[in-house]
């Protein structure tokens, strides 16, 4: 099973170790809109998609 991340990246749920919110104060300066981090065994992901979502899909059945 796996998990969309956003912008087409779909990860095995089994990869996953963590995902983590990303609660920055919003600097207009910042170029980054991400929501949410993503730890994998090997990568880590930065995600558009909030964390609560993130986790509802991996927690759900389905294959997205």
């Amino acid at each position: 099973m796996f998990v969309h991340i956003g912008n087409n990246v779909m990860i095995p749920k089994k990869d996953i170790v963590a995902i983590f919110d990303i609660k920055v104060k919003n600097d207009k300066n910042s170029k980054s809109k991400a929501k949410s981090y993503i730890v994998t065994s090997d990568k880590c992901y930065d995600s558009l998609i909030s964390c609560d979502t993130l986790k509802k899909r991996f927690n759900s059945n389905s294959y997205f």
